[in-house]
């Protein structure tokens, strides 16, 4: 349903405190959670397990991402997770284990996420990984190993392909220059292609 349809119809509703319960749960597009009431959290987030979780301010996690959180999963101030992205805390035992494929034992080992990261759109970050402040973790990306501050990393299996410039951001971070997420963009066009692959 629309949210012009829908505002329409709940503005009908002669209780205010209902109304304002309504608006909360179906108008908006992001997800109102107690525990984390100044986040972005897209509907159709899944977050399982939110309890282990700890998330920084202004954290933004978009539409699609499901985020298992068994093991533990930490945020970091700033952080952007593009839509469809899957955060995996736990895994199963093989490595001598007492069955095939793997065995009744399961591995819960935490997540950590920085401040200021920007995690493309369709990344898989498996259990165990940390991603240090202002790294970059491009689109389709499978995070297996932790990535260093300001890194730039991208495919799969994830390698650093570039770096961010640390001066500007030291810059920026020092000058609390941060996007707040939901506010609008203005888009400019740049003309011309990538160069060839090599």
């Amino acid at each position: 349903m629309p949210i012009k349809l829908k505002k329409f119809l709940i503005n009908l509703i002669p209780v205010k405190s209902v109304r304002k319960k309504l608006r909360q749960k179906y108008q908006h597009e992001f997800l109102y959670l107690p525990q984390y009431p100044e986040q972005k959290i897209c509907r159709g987030a899944m977050l399982h397990s939110p309890e282990q979780m700890l998330l920084g301010k202004n954290v933004y996690i978009g539409k699609g991402v499901e985020i298992f959180a068994e093991g533990g999963v930490s945020i970091g101030d700033n952080t952007a997770v593009s839509r469809n992205n899957t955060i995996l805390t736990t895994n199963h035992h093989y490595h001598g284990a007492q069955g095939l494929p793997f065995d009744n034992i399961g591995i819960k080992q935490q997540v950590t996420i920085g401040k200021n990261v920007w995690l493309g759109t369709d990344c898989i970050i498996l259990s165990g990984v940390r991603i240090d402040d202002g790294a970059i973790v491009a689109a389709g990306s499978v995070v297996t190993k932790s990535v260093p501050e300001c890194a730039i990393v991208g495919g799969n299996p994830a390698k650093i392909i570039g770096w961010r410039d640390k001066s500007e951001y030291q810059r920026l971070e020092q000058s609390g220059s941060y996007y707040q997420h939901g506010s609008p963009i203005e888009w400019i066009t740049v003309e011309g292609y990538k160069k060839y692959l090599e």
